[in-house]
């Protein structure tokens, strides 16, 4: 376990872990995209996005959607509702994410989605919250996944932060220079055997993993100063390659300021 921050949806007394809702973001203007929110008028959008067997492929199942349907199964997560009717409200965003869809400013076209998809990812490699993205295919190439990615980790490390205890795996966390060394000398204590730190004041990060011969995701993590930290192979969830060995490379990426948690 380690002292660190992470962020919360407001100033206390909101509750820690809890991204900000939907209606409660600014929307961001980079260079060449609006940043935003996903809302139910995306569905067509989206569904062109995840019908791309091309941009599908680092996904959990790694196949495109099979119907409009599936689409709105994945947009429902990201507007953090259940669909019990049709004509429901708009959900206020999902508190467990902070998602994002990215679309060009000079057509409104959606090009790609992403964000922290996770708050908490498995401690036994990270511990930190887990970004991803994906992209439309003809827009590969072109730099928009960096300038998208940058813009949401802006927004992110901007969040009101609340002080926390955390579990994160021992490699994946740069501690204090007393408490590193007091590990290096042998003072492991309440060091578990999910080989986490104890005890010891962290600096924040957010995680992201990537195939190795992915090229352009680890170039996309690198150019925002992501730093890879660990690799390993595990068996992949992948529908046509169920249990054959996935090779992954872990990055993370620490916050850019000292910690604004609230007090």
């Amino acid at each position: 376990m380690v002292s660190t921050t992470e962020p919360c949806s407001s100033a206390p007394p909101s509750p820690a872990s809890h991204s900000p809702a939907n209606d409660a973001r600014s929307h961001i203007h980079t260079a060449r995209l609006l940043v935003r929110p996903l809302q139910q008028s995306d569905l067509a959008g989206l569904h062109a996005l995840r019908s791309q067997p091309e941009a599908m492929t680092g996904t959990r199942l790694g196949r495109p959607d099979q119907d409009l349907a599936e689409t709105q199964t994945e947009l429902d997560f990201f507007l953090g509702r259940s669909r019990k009717a049709e004509g429901e409200e708009e959900g206020c965003g999902n508190p467990s994410t902070y998602l994002w869809g990215a679309f060009l400013q000079s057509t409104g076209e959606l090009i790609g989605e992403g964000g922290v998809h996770t708050l908490v990812s498995d401690d036994a490699v990270a511990g930190w919250p887990e970004i991803g993205y994906k992209f439309r295919k003809e827009h590969w190439g072109h730099g928009y996944a960096t300038e998208f990615l940058d813009a949401v980790l802006g927004a992110w490390w901007g969040l009101p932060r609340n002080a926390v205890t955390a579990r994160v795996s021992r490699r994946a966390v740069a501690v204090t220079a007393a408490a590193a060394a007091a590990v290096a000398d042998g003072d492991v204590s309440g060091v578990d055997g999910s080989d986490d730190v104890a005890a010891a004041a962290a600096t924040e990060h957010v995680y992201a993993n990537a195939e190795p011969s992915n090229v352009g995701s680890c170039r996309v993590l690198e150019k925002l100063g992501f730093r890879r930290f660990h690799a390993w192979t595990e068996p992949d969830t992948q529908l046509h390659r169920i249990g054959e060995p996935l090779h992954l490379a872990g990055y993370l990426l620490a916050s850019p300021g000292p910690s604004c948690a609230n007090e």
